[in-house]
């Protein structure tokens, strides 16, 4: 093992790296979930004689939430395929004009590509006889049964990309516990305790997330840490690192005007609410934001939840949806565990430049009471929290593809 890190689902090896560049690991994994102890000391070769136990450090995350980091770093299934596809026409071209095989590749990189994808969901099956020495590119090119020529061509372009991608796509066949492997590099003492207790925070922090209100982050920031442990690592609050006030909604279109104007390189996702004047600066907002790839601007989804909603204004008591009108982030806490009035918006201002009334839940205090109370009870409802997070990291997503291909360039291919 000596000082290497180790990347591992079952009995395969995805990756390995030499201190001190373990570190580069650190990011896949969410690093609250550090592992150590002592376990049963396994030698390396037979004639090897070692202690009878060993000290072990390790870092876990599941299969999916695995998959959910890379895509967040912005190497989406999708975008690797691209990836993929530019080395594999360079490698195709590069062993044609050479006439490198005999018979030549008989695939072209589309084929190639839906091969390698279709033999990845098999990692997991063909694991017991795959061996754990085999590099995670002659692994991929293996599984994804095709002739010898065209087999080499893929390992070659597979070795070509950047390992994120070679992780990506291996992970569309994992199912099991994905491990980072830090013993060898603890075992050496290249990782001290003080590093250990602190490995917490140095999570990657990759997403600022701006919101309209301090209690939408406290909601937020709690309700991530409660539905997605795995993945809230990667985004932190204006509040958190920096000295924004929370004003509005039109405080926030302002921001987006000024990290534009100021070509504000950070990875930023402004989240509106769903009600009139969330409608109208997040409209605004996405228009001033086309400039630029690293700031989205998002509102909380449309739910069909809030289509039938009793609402209270001059005219009395009546249903209605409250979809881009009066649903802000209360209206996506559990409101079945508070009397009826948590079901209830009393309609406050009327927006002229939206065109339509704004309101409120009646019980947003209680239903903000009630959740920092509960959240970590297993009956609290989160169903519509999740949806909000889907729309957060469908963002996200969209943002560090945008980054990950600025950093990959795909040259033009000629035919």
């Amino acid at each position: 093992m000596g000082s290497h890190a180790f990347i591992k689902c079952g009995p395969l090896t995805l990756g390995q790296w030499a201190a001190p560049t373990h570190e580069l690991a650190f990011q896949y994994f969410p690093l609250r979930n550090v592992r150590r102890g002592t376990r049963p000391a396994k030698p390396v070769a037979p004639w090897q004689t070692i202690a009878d136990i060993e000290s072990f450090l390790e870092i876990h995350v599941s299969a999916e939430g695995f998959r959910r980091r890379l895509d967040l770093l912005g190497f989406t299934l999708t975008i690797c395929c691209d990836m993929l596809e530019a080395a594999l026409y360079d490698e195709l071209q590069f062993a044609r004009a050479l006439e490198l095989y005999s018979p030549p590749p008989d695939l072209e990189p589309d084929e190639i590509i839906r091969r390698i994808i279709s033999g990845a969901a098999t990692l997991s099956a063909r694991a017991p006889e795959t061996p754990k020495w085999l590099p995670l590119p002659d692994m991929l090119a293996e599984a994804a049964e095709m002739s010898d020529a065209a087999q080499r061509v893929a390992t070659d372009a597979l070795t070509n990309c950047d390992e994120e991608v070679l992780l990506r796509l291996a992970a569309e066949g994992l199912h099991d516990e994905i491990i980072l492997d830090l013993s060898g590099v603890y075992q050496s003492g290249l990782v001290s305790e003080e590093e250990i207790e602190n490995f917490e925070q140095k999570g990657e922090h990759l997403y600022l997330i701006l919101t309209e209100g301090s209690s939408d982050r406290n909601i937020l920031r709690t309700g991530l840490d409660r539905c997605h442990p795995e993945l809230s690592d990667l985004f932190y609050f204006a509040d958190e690192k920096l000295s924004i006030p929370h004003t509005g909604a039109s405080r926030l279109t302002e921001l987006v005007k000024a990290f534009v104007s100021l070509k504000i390189l950070n990875r930023t996702i402004v989240l509106f609410d769903n009600d009139a004047e969330g409608a109208a600066e997040h409209a605004i907002s996405l228009e001033v934001s086309t400039r630029s790839g690293n700031i989205s601007p998002i509102i909380l989804p449309e739910l069909p939840i809030f289509d039938q909603i009793t609402c209270l204004g001059p005219n009395g008591s009546h249903i209605t949806s409250v979809n881009r009108r009066a649903a802000p982030i209360e209206m996506y806490l559990d409101r079945c565990v508070i009397d009826k009035a948590a079901n209830e918006v009393e309609w406050s201002t009327y927006l002229h430049k939206a065109k339509r009334w704004q309101g409120n839940p009646i019980a947003k205090k209680e239903l903000q009471a009630y959740f920092f109370r509960n959240i970590d009870n297993p009956s609290y409802d989160i169903s519509a929290l999740l949806q909000i997070f889907e729309t957060i990291f469908e963002a996200a997503s969209e943002i560090g593809g945008n980054v990950a291909l600025e950093n990959y360039t795909l040259e033009p291919v000629e035919d």
